[in-house]
């Protein structure tokens, strides 16, 4: 048993029967790497400015 939880509705008492580990398999694991790395390169992505400055020049044929 845990000790009990205060809330604004009462006291809670929280009973725990099992603690299951978790299992992180290769799916699930390429599923957070993927979604971390999009995250970060959406987040670089917004704070890039990109500037095109051309700059035309003429040449002569001699």
């Amino acid at each position: 048993m845990l000790k009990p939880i205060v809330a604004a509705q009462g006291v809670h008492l929280v009973l725990v029967e099992e603690i299951v580990p978790g299992e992180l398999d290769d799916q699930l694991r390429y599923q957070i790497i993927s979604d971390l790395f999009s995250g970060w390169l959406k987040q670089q992505i917004e704070q890039i400015e990109i500037v095109k400055n051309l700059e035309l020049s003429t040449t002569t044929s001699e």
